[in-house]
């Protein structure tokens, strides 16, 4: 929720929750024909495969995204002219 601006959580949530609902209603469907199609374990490694896909997919989508709480706390910049060191050569 802390991407999402403010004045959209409510909204960013109600999806959220709908799509949540949408896979829940599905799964078992989907689990009872693994089951009888295959071994006992294939919902179980289907299940683990697509939670590290989604996982490292969320990595990569926000690993350069910093929270506003992060930011917060970053160390201010440092002002102009204060801790530049002067080179002899000339560009």
């Amino acid at each position: 929720m802390a991407v999402v601006a403010p004045d959209e959580r409510s909204a960013a949530a109600g999806m959220t929750t709908v799509v949540r609902s949408v896979a829940n209603s599905v799964s078992p469907t989907l689990v009872g024909a693994a089951l009888q199609a295959s071994a006992y374990a294939l919902p179980f490694l289907l299940g683990g495969g697509l939670k590290i896909v989604y996982d490292v997919a969320l990595w990569f989508s926000f690993r350069a995204m910093r929270l506003p709480e992060e930011l917060a706390l970053a160390p201010s910049p440092v002002p102009a002219g204060v801790g530049k060191v002067r080179t002899s050569h000339v560009r």
